[in-house]
């Protein structure tokens, strides 16, 4: 049996959790690392995975287990929180090094899923790389994707740069627009989707990606690398390389020192 003690930390939405939030609660675990075996967070679905990515980074060197769950179904009677608390709170007790998700049976790398919208137990899900563990009878954890306990020797700042433009590609992109908005952002972070950009609006990144970070995130790979200084993301989660970019923002402001940061893993995010 585990000796659990409650810690309150935020009574909002977490629809309005953001990066001063993800801030505060690595510290707060920070300052009861020495106290506890780990952490068991419980929170609601919404922003939930940047939550969780956040903290994947944040506590990079931190060799205890940090487990989110909540509720499978809020609204409902049986929600289903009891059992997620439950085993989380025996997880801990595993020696798995990792900032994870547990809901339903399975145990997942926080940095690594997604929502699973086909499934009313295991509400995400993540790549064979991303799956941790599963709960049958007991908790089964599969050795060959788990981190060692020791803590990482890579010592980071703790910190989130988020003045970061985000932009849905599309081919009616007001490059003048963005142009003024651009101007004191430390980054751009472009979501390529079905609709392909215009000539000129790769020609208008490219110009910018000589002074700027400029991330083309294209994780179902369905645009051609132009030339430029592009960073390209296809092997994250989109959540996993926003709070990683905010992150690696924080180490250094040095175009080729990003590129490197965002190309190398970290803990754990990068998808096999």
């Amino acid at each position: 049996m585990a000796d659990v003690e409650p810690v309150f930390f935020y009574g909002q939405k977490t629809a309005d959790l953001g990066p001063k939030d993800w801030l505060a609660l690595a510290q707060k675990i920070r300052q009861l690392v020495e106290k506890y075996d780990g952490f068991v967070i419980v929170h609601d679905l919404d922003n939930l995975l940047y939550t969780a990515s956040a903290l994947s980074f944040l506590l990079s060197d931190l060799a205890k287990p940090v487990v989110f769950t909540g509720s499978l179904k809020p609204q409902a009677k049986d929600s289903g929180i009891k059992s997620n608390i439950i085993n989380s709170c025996q997880l801990v007790g595993h020696g798995l090094a990792e900032v994870c998700l547990l809901f339903g049976n399975k145990i997942l790398r926080a940095n690594q899923a997604s929502r699973n919208f086909s499934s009313s137990l295991n509400l995400f899900q993540a790549p064979e790389s991303g799956l941790l563990g599963q709960i049958d009878f007991s908790i089964r954890l599969f050795n060959r994707h788990r981190k060692s306990v020791a803590a990482q020797a890579k010592k980071f700042i703790a910190g989130l740069d988020d003045n970061i433009l985000i932009i849905s590609a599309g081919p009616l992109m007001d490059c003048a627009d963005l142009k003024n908005v651009l101007k004191n952002k430390s980054a751009a972070a472009i979501k390529i989707g079905p609709d392909p950009m215009s000539s000129v609006a790769w020609d208008f990144f490219a110009s910018l990606s000589k002074n700027l970070p400029v991330i083309i995130f294209d994780d179902h790979k369905i645009s051609e690398p132009r030339e430029g200084g592009f960073i390209y993301v296809d092997n994250m989660t989109f959540e996993a390389m926003l709070v990683k970019l905010m992150f690696v923002l924080k180490q250094t402001n040095g175009l080729t020192e990003v590129q490197e940061l965002m190309s190398r893993e970290i803990n754990g995010e990068i998808i096999l």
